[in-house]
C-alpha cells in the first residue's frame, strides 16, 4: 500500500488453510516521519477480522446529500470545492468526479473525491488543476461511487443530467443607499432599523431610490440580510413599483413570508410579513428576473397596532441587487429620467432622484402653479449616473408646485405638493 488512500479502504487477504496462522503488518519509513498518522502521513490500522464466511454486498451506495443541479460561480473565481455524502452497507471504496468542458469537443476528465476523518461518509476535494472559464462556460460534472464490493453509483442532477457549475458575469449593487424614511425608521451605522418615536405610525416606510435593472441577464434577486423579532401586531414586508411609484404591488419571497398581518382596520391587514422570531440575522431572496429592463422602486412597509417594547424590531443590515449573465458584459439602460418625489405630499423635505445618461449640464427648478421660479435645486455638469436631491419645501405655502429638469434642450416635469 502506498500513495495516498483518500480515505478508509478494505483489503481482503486469502490466508492458508492450516495451523498456527500469524499476521503481521510492516510500515517502512524515514527518520522524517514523527506525526501521527491519522494527522500526518503513515498507516492507521482498524477494524481486523478473520472469517470462513465472507459477507456479500449487492446493494449500489446511496447518495444522502449533494450539491444543487446548477451552481453559479462568478468570473474570477476558482471552482468550488465538491463535497458528497455518501452511505453503504460495507463501506465506501471510492468516490470520483467525472467532468467535461466544453461539451463532446472539450475537455474531460477525472479526479478522486477524499473521505472526512470525522464524518465517514463525508467525501470532498477540489480539481487538481485549475482549468481557465470565462463568461458562459460550463464545468459539467457526475459522481462515480464505488462500494468495496464493486457496486457502483452514478449521481447526476434530479433530470438524470450532469450537474452543472456555470460561470457567469455577476453584478452587485448596493440599494440600501439615500434612502427615504418615514415613521419609526431610523439609521444606526449602516443599518435601518425600527425605533419607537414621539408618533407611532400605523406603517412605516423605508423607500429606496429607483434601480434600473440590467437586460442580458439569467436572473437577477434582491438580496435582504435582515433580523426581526416581531410579535402579535407587528410585522414588515417589501413592495415594488414598476411606474415611478404611482401603485405598489406586494414582491414575495423565494420562500414564501412566514406570517399573515391580522388586524382589523389596519392598512396592512391580511397582508404577507414577516413576523415572530428570525433566529438572528438572515438573508432573504426576492426573484425580479421577470423585470429586467425597468426601472423599479423598493418600499419596506413596516406595521404596528399597538406600543411595543424595547425588544422587538426589524433591522435591515444590507439590500442588494444581483444579476448574473452568460455574456462578457451586463447591459443597464441609462436613461434620462425625472422621478416622482417621496413622500408626496409632503410638509418640510422631500427627496427627489434623477438619472443622466451622459455627461451633461442639468438644472433643477421648482416653480409654483403661477409659473414664478421657488427655488433652483442644481445647475451644474454631471457625470452618468443616478442622483439624489433634497428639497426643503418647509417656508412655502400648501399647494402644487412643479419640478423641471433641463439637461440640453430636453425637460422633463414633474408635479408635486406641499401639505402643511
Amino acid at each position: 500500500f502506498g500513495a495516498y488512500s483518500f480515505g478508509w479502504r478494505r483489503a481482503v487477504v486469502p490466508l492458508p488453510t492450516q495451523q498456527d496462522v500469524r499476521v503481521r503488518f510492516d510500515v517502512g519509513t524515514d527518520s522524517e516521519n514523527i506525526e501521527q498518522s491519522i494527522a500526518y502521513a503513515g498507516w492507521y490500522v482498524d477494524d481486523i477480522s478473520i472469517s470462513t464466511d465472507r459477507p456479500v454486498d449487492n446493494t449500489p451506495p446511496a447518495v444522502v446529500f449533494s450539491p444543487p443541479d446548477v451552481h453559479v460561480q462568478p468570473v474570477g473565481q476558482p471552482l468550488p470545492g465538491f463535497v458528497l455524502n455518501v452511505t453503504d452497507d460495507t463501506g465506501v471504496a471510492s468516490v470520483f468526479v467525472d467532468y467535461s468542458i466544453g461539451g463532446e469537443a472539450g475537455v474531460t476528465g477525472a479526479f478522486p473525491l477524499a473521505m472526512s476523518f470525522t464524518d465517514l461518509t463525508r467525501f470532498a476535494g477540489s480539481i487538481p488543476s485549475e482549468p481557465s472559464l470565462g463568461a458562459g462556460d460550463r464545468f459539467e460534472y457526475t459522481f462515480r461511487v464505488t462500494d468495496f464490493d464493486g457496486n457502483e453509483t452514478t449521481y447526476r442532477d434530479s433530470q438524470g443530467q450532469p450537474l452543472v457549475i456555470e460561470y457567469r458575469t455577476v453584478r452587485t449593487v448596493n440599494v440600501l443607499v439615500d434612502v427615504t424614511p418615514t415613521g419609526q425608521w431610523v439609521q444606526e451605522g449602516s443599518q435601518w432599523i425600527t425605533r419607537s418615536v414621539e408618533e407611532q405610525a400605523a406603517v412605516s416606510s423605508l423607500v429606496l431610490p429607483p434601480s434600473t435593472l440590467p437586460v442580458n441577464v439569467s436572473d437577477i434577486w434582491l438580496a435582504l440580510q435582515h433580523n426581526y423579532v416581531l410579535g402579535d401586531g407587528l410585522g414588515g414586508n417589501l413592495s415594488f413599483s414598476a411606474d415611478d411609484g404611482k401603485t405598489w404591488s406586494l414582491l414575495s419571497p423565494a420562500d414564501s413570508y412566514p406570517s399573515r398581518y391580522a388586524s382589523a382596520n389596519h392598512p396592512m391587514n391580511g397582508q404577507d410579513v414577516f413576523s415572530g422570531n428570525s433566529g438572528g440575522s438572515v438573508t432573504t431572496l426576492f426573484d425580479l428576473s421577470a423585470y429586467g429592463g425597468k426601472e423599479i422602486r423598493l418600499r419596506f412597509d413596516y406595521g404596528a397596532d399597538r406600543a411595543w417594547d424595547s425588544t422587538e424590531r426589524w433591522s435591515i443590515d444590507s439590500a442588494a441587487i444581483q444579476a448574473s449573465s452568460v455574456d462578457a458584459e451586463i447591459d443597464v439602460p441609462v436613461e434620462l429620467t425625472l422621478n416622482a418625489n417621496f413622500p408626496d405630499p409632503f410638509a418640510t423635505t422631500t427627496t427627489v432622484n434623477y438619472t443622466v445618461p451622459s455627461q451633461s449640464v442639468v438644472r433643477i427648478d421648482a416653480y409654483n402653479v403661477l409659473g414664478q421660479l421657488v427655488a433652483l435645486l442644481t445647475n451644474r455638469v454631471h457625470l452618468s449616473g443616478t442622483y439624489t436631491l433634497t428639497f426643503d419645501g418647509s417656508t412655502l405655502p400648501s399647494g402644487v408646485y412643479f419640478l423641471t429638469m433641463d439637461v440640453e434642450g430636453t425637460r422633463k416635469v414633474e408635479r408635486m405638493i406641499i401639505a402643511h
